[in-house]
């Protein structure tokens, strides 16, 4: 190589470097030290100019060590080009190259271009606790960057909660979760919203890979990282605040047959209430399964049923009844829906607690069962005492199930807990004793409320064992109503 192509070559370079947008070329010193690309240059720029030193001076240079001195010229700028090459592409990030990370953080915020620092994160996920600090990791949960990767289809942030070196790390652990759970709900088709529907439906053949369960299994499925992270907050808040906004108003009071669809793709989801409803109900049902004792949060639930029952309308409920009776209307599927949802985890708490795997007789021992009945008697007087949110047969029919799982837990436990396993009559009294104390305290002194629970009790159907067996004990307990 020639002087002249030399310097051809670092004009090239040069030009190609300062046509790129400026996000890109902090990552490029990130990884490739100016100093170092000039440790390789110097000696070459030397090895081409001596010649032309050595004429100056009046000396010639032998053919041999003309041809040695353009081969140094030549082989350098190469094997630094290489080198720098392969550094960029490895990417490797050091103690020493994270705080150059943030100030190409700032400039791709800057100009809302995430793509490079993305790729820099995933390439160096495994060890990015260890190589960069506190101010780092917090930027790297910026709800704008956040948003950006969701919205390309990159879980990376949901990987980076699971590491619980990182989220050690971050000044601020809620902070980070809201922005992500936030940005997830916002979203359609991510990976929640995919196991949502893979478990309780939506869509069609949904599958995930092995990858994105190890993600969940590490995030929503862990009761521990549910709580560290006080996941159960944004996922209550966000639908709340859009509940809240009326946005929904209009359409969830209207018709709900796109919204329940058994097949195909259902509105529901890519719907935030029924999506963040049904994570809830997931986690819980996890901390159930682990045994877990701690309070779940399960309130978040009757937060959100509360906030779809006052958007809801009996008006509404009336001029759709007759195309679906169960729930007519969005607002009366999310209702429906997270009354089933408390049901089916009221279950699978009494068959840990009552099954052969059981602790004893204690309902207190049975993980989450208290409150989960709280809560499910809650929503139930919240609603009965609302008799313009809906007609009086919707929620008569909610009622009807709390009875009759109450009727079944203390009378024929089989269909309770779906098990034959024998349960001594003592403890199904006391889990059934449960179950009406918080109905009881969730009616209250309401009239209304307690001319529906009658109302219901009269709906039952005389023929199932568990009314029959259990008629007796039903009528003490229905006077209290009167």
């Amino acid at each position: 190589m020639t002087l002249q192509g030399l310097l051809t070559f670092l004009g090239l370079l040069l030009a190609s470097y300062s046509a790129i947008r400026q996000p890109y070329r902090d990552l490029v010193r990130v990884f490739i030290s100016p100093i170092w690309v000039l440790s390789w240059i110097t000696p070459a720029l030397l090895a081409l100019l001596w010649p032309h030193l050595m004429r100056v001076a009046g000396q010639d240079v032998c053919p041999d060590t003309a041809a040695l001195l353009e081969s140094v010229g030549f082989l350098l700028p190469i094997g630094c080009l290489g080198h720098c090459v392969a550094a960029f592409t490895r990417s490797r990030l050091t103690k020493r190259r994270a705080p150059l990370l943030k100030q190409a953080w700032r400039s791709a915020r800057s100009e809302g271009a995430f793509e490079g620092i993305r790729w820099v994160i995933e390439r160096n996920l495994s060890r990015l606790a260890s190589v960069t600090g506190p101010d780092v990791a917090e930027a790297l949960f910026d709800p704008t960057f956040v948003e950006r990767t969701i919205g390309a289809r990159s879980w990376l942030h949901l990987e980076m909660l699971a590491s619980e070196e990182l989220v050690a790390l971050l000044p601020d652990r809620y902070a980070a979760s809201d922005a992500v759970i936030r940005a997830i709900l916002a979203a359609r088709g991510t990976v929640v919203h995919r196991w949502v529907a893979k478990t309780h439906g939506g869509q069609d053949r949904v599958t995930l890979t092995n990858a994105e369960q190890s993600v969940l299994a590490g995030t929503f499925e862990s009761p521990a990282w549910y709580m560290k992270v006080g996941a159960y907050y944004p996922l209550a808040m966000y639908p709340i605040e859009r509940l809240s906004s009326a946005e929904y108003d209009q359409e969830y009071n209207g018709s709900a047959e796109f919204y329940g669809l058994g097949q195909g793709t259902a509105r529901r989801s890519y719907c935030p209430v029924w999506v963040a409803t049904k994570v809830m109900v997931l986690a819980i049902s996890r901390a159930i399964a682990e045994r877990e004792m701690r309070d779940m949060y399960v309130s978040t639930l009757w937060d959100i049923f509360r906030a779809v029952a006052d958007r809801s309308r009996k008006s509404a409920f009336v001029a759709q009844a007759g195309r679906r009776s169960e729930h007519p209307t969005p607002y009366a599927y999310l209702m429906n829906d997270i009354c089933r949802d408390l049901n089916e985890l009221c279950r699978e708490a009494c068959r840990t607690g009552m099954g052969p795997d059981g602790q004893g007789a204690d309902p207190k021992d049975a993980p989450q069962f208290s409150i989960v009945a709280q809560i499910w008697a809650g929503c139930l007087g919240y609603l009965a005492a609302r008799p313009d949110a809906s007609t009086q047969a919707f929620r008569s029919e909610l009622l009807i199930h709390y009875l009759n799982f109450m009727l079944q837990v203390g009378f024929w436990p089989r269909d309770a807990l779906i098990s034959d396993e024998p349960v001594d009559a003592t403890i199904r009294q006391r889990y059934r004793d449960v179950l009406a104390r918080e109905l009881i305290q969730a009616i209250g002194g309401d009239q209304e409320g307690k001319r529906l629970v009658l109302d219901a009790a009269g709906r039952l159907d005389p023929c199932k064992t568990w009314v029959r067996e259990g008629q007796d004990w039903f009528r003490v307990f229905g006077g209290g109503f009167r």
